[in-house]
């Protein structure tokens, strides 16, 4: 029997005859259920965001027609609704799918800018690999797991924002300001971090391998469990940055007295 991916399946709610109270209540099934949720304004209700995100999911069952409504979700005012959907596409490989993406890429960083200048903090998982953000102000941010690879943020203000685990391989943040910056299990290499304020940061189990260094100021800066191989250190400020016996140095490296030793865990 010929399936009409458009049509309500066996597991789709559908039309009922009882009004509805909540977005959580059974709606059209389908994909006119799928756009009919995401058509909905969001409220302060969390469950209006979750119900939209969960419709971009299920858009993707539906073909072409998924496709295009999560091609219309990339102009959603919600941060989270463009993310989601932009996530979502960047599995496809389609001329229209491409077009889409390379539109919604161009804006983004002017997106995110708009959403920190209202108040938006939270941008945890955000996909930001390749945008050009110099000079930004991203100060106290959540960028937990963020993906800047490749992206440009020479001389952004980034104190003391969240980007533990965040993937920075390849970035530029020469000059910038990361000042007391969680870049915990961050993974930085091949990173030009050169002439950048890193005081108080913390780097522990950061991945730096063959970051360019070079003139930072890593003064009371925490590399305990730090990979450092291959970094360039000269001209940088050590005083009193932390290391541990599970910190890995370059070779030939001798400031050691610049620094202060933590002592290792208890087993």
């Amino acid at each position: 029997m010929k399936e009409y991916i458009n049509q309500p399946r066996e597991d789709d709610a559908v039309l009922g005859g009882e009004s509805l109270n909540s977005v959580g209540d059974a709606v059209l099934g389908g994909i006119a259920g799928v756009q009919w949720r995401l058509d909905l304004a969001l409220s302060n209700n969390p469950e209006s965001l979750e119900a939209k995100i969960k419709a971009l999911y299920e858009a993707i069952n539906y073909g072409e027609s998924g496709l295009h409504l999560l091609i219309q979700a990339l102009e959603d005012d919600s941060w989270q609704i463009h993310q989601t959907a932009y996530s979502l596409l960047e599995k496809y490989a389609t001329t229209q799918v491409e077009s889409a993406l390379a539109k919604y890429k161009h804006s983004l960083g002017d997106k995110l800018l708009k959403c920190y200048k209202v108040g938006d903090r939270n941008f945890e998982n955000a996909n930001l690999s390749g945008l050009f953000l110099q000079w930004a102000d991203l100060s106290d941010a959540n960028l937990h797991q963020a993906n800047f690879s490749g992206a440009y943020l020479n001389r952004a203000d980034l104190i003391s924002a969240d980007l533990s685990q965040a993937n920075l391989r390849g970035v530029d943040l020469s000059q910038a300001n990361l000042t007391g910056v969680n870049l915990s299990q961050a993974m930085m290499s091949w990173a030009n971090v050169r002439e950048a304020n890193l005081s108080q940061a913390n780097l522990s189990g950061a991945n730096l391998v063959n970051t360019n260094l070079m003139g930072s100021d890593l003064n009371e800066a925490n590399f305990a469990g730090a990979k450092l191989k291959g970094v360039n250190l000269t001209n940088t400020n050590l005083k009193n940055a932390y290391y541990n016996d599970e910190t890995d140095f370059p070779i030939g490296f001798k400031d050691y007295d610049q620094m202060i030793k933590l002592p290792s865990c208890l087993p």
